[in-house]
Order: structure tokens, then C-alpha cells, then sequence
């Protein structure tokens, strides 16, 4: 997680705020800051080019999905979608291309905040081919506002 991020147009990852681990929550909106999800997976250059479905999806403190508002009631909040990577490109021998490989990068950016509780915490799983063992989770919580000043 991050304060924000982007890919620029030789697919190299721009991240400000890397390693984001608690949000802000905003009465008012009644959501978190704003943050982003970076996912930037390796793949070596000998399983190149391939594609393989990546799946984010968000936990509360007990592993359970997390559900949010829809349109049709409360959802799971869970992100699906398949990468495709290609082998790296240029003049370069195959065992450089091999040694270096190729990523697949996701990014999700949440400019609105999420509608989460404040004082849980949560966790975002990664998770590869539906194999558990390259499933990742990133642990985060969220805070409710700092108390004001208190005078007297």
C-alpha cells in the first residue's frame, strides 16, 4: 500500500508513500484516506511470455472477506483479473533475460477511501493461480480521529 502510485510508459513503477500499513478515517466521509494498492509480481524469464489469474482481495481480522456497500447490498471486496507477461525485450542475451525475467504489475487506487471501521484491522491477500503458496497478505488497520485538544 501506498499514498499513491502509477506505471509510466516503460511500465516502471512510480510509488509515493510505499509501505502504507495505517489509514486515516474521515467522520465526515465516513471512509479512509486515500491510498493505493501496488502489486508488482516476478515471473522468470524461462516461464515467459505466460498469463495467470491474480486475485486481490480484502480480509478483515478474522480472514473473512470484507464486505462493502453495492448497489445490491453489501459485496465482497475482491478483485480479479488475468496478467499477462511477455519475455523482456532488447539486445540482450537469454541469460540476461532469463536472470532479470518479467513483472506483472496491478494498481488499484482508491482515490475515495474505503467505507471501513475505524479501530479494525484488515488485510489485503494476494493471491497467484489460486495457489496458496504464493498467496501474500499486507496486514493494515485503520484509526478513527486523533481526540482533540482538551483545555482546563
Amino acid at each position: 500500500m501506498a499514498d499513491f502510485a502509477n506505471t509510466d510508459a516503460q511500465g516502471k513503477g512510480n510509488i509515493t508513500g510505499s509501505g502504507l500499513a495505517i489509514l486515516g478515517f474521515d467522520p465526515n466521509t465516513k471512509s479512509t484516506s486515500r491510498f493505493t494498492i501496488f502489486v508488482n509480481i516476478w515471473v522468470p524469464g524461462k516461464m515467459a511470455p505466460t498469463e495467470f489469474p491474480i486475485e486481490i482481495a480484502l480480509l478483515n481480522g478474522m480472514n473473512n472477506l470484507v464486505q462493502i456497500p453495492g448497489p445490491n447490498g453489501g459485496q465482497p471486496l475482491r478483485v480479479a483479473q488475468v496478467a499477462q507477461v511477455e519475455r523482456a525485450q532488447g539486445p540482450f542475451s537469454s541469460q540476461i533475460k532469463d536472470h532479470v525475467g518479467t513483472r506483472a504489475q496491478v494498481i488499484i487506487d482508491f482515490g475515495n477511501g474505503l467505507p471501513l471501521t475505524p479501530g479494525e484491522i484488515y488485510s489485503w491477500r494476494v493471491e497467484i493461480d489460486g495457489d496458496d503458496s504464493v498467496t501474500r497478505l499486507y496486514p493494515f488497520a485503520v484509526v478513527g480521529t486523533p481526540p482533540g485538544p482538551v483545555f482546563g
